[in-house]
């Protein structure tokens, strides 16, 4: 049944990739124009945008790294490029804060309403 159902829709795709195929075979030079065209005026649009975000999102720097330390922390971090491990490097440097931060934030109670006796009294146990 379930082949009987797929047929018709198989066949109908193959007659309209083959119309397609045949229109594109007599207007090559027609469609490849337009295929250009709209290409150019995508990268266009998007070159902008790309360079604008990349721009306030990134710096360029020079820094001599200690080569010993940048393979072992290509290593611990799996990762391949030099830049790839100091954005790693960052990411877990902030992880880490985050956690201390929540760390002493549970030793202090600070904002927290652990130490109330009425949300506790309703807390999943």
């Amino acid at each position: 049944m379930l082949a009987e159902k797929g047929a018709p829709a198989n066949g109908r795709r193959a007659r309209k990739r083959n119309a397609l195929n045949t229109w594109r075979a007599k207007n090559r030079e027609r469609y490849n124009a337009y295929i250009r065209e709209w290409r150019a005026k995508r990268k266009a649009v998007a070159e902008p945008r790309a360079v604008l975000a990349k721009a306030a999102a990134t710096k360029t720097t020079t820094v001599e790294i200690d080569e010993g330390k940048f393979a072992s922390a290509r290593e611990i971090l799996g990762t391949r490029t030099l830049r790839e491990t100091v954005d790693r490097s960052f990411d877990e440097v902030l992880a880490r804060a985050a956690r201390e931060q929540s760390i002493r934030r549970l030793q202090a109670m600070e904002g927290l309403d652990l130490d109330k006796p009425r949300v506790m009294k309703g807390a999943w146990r």
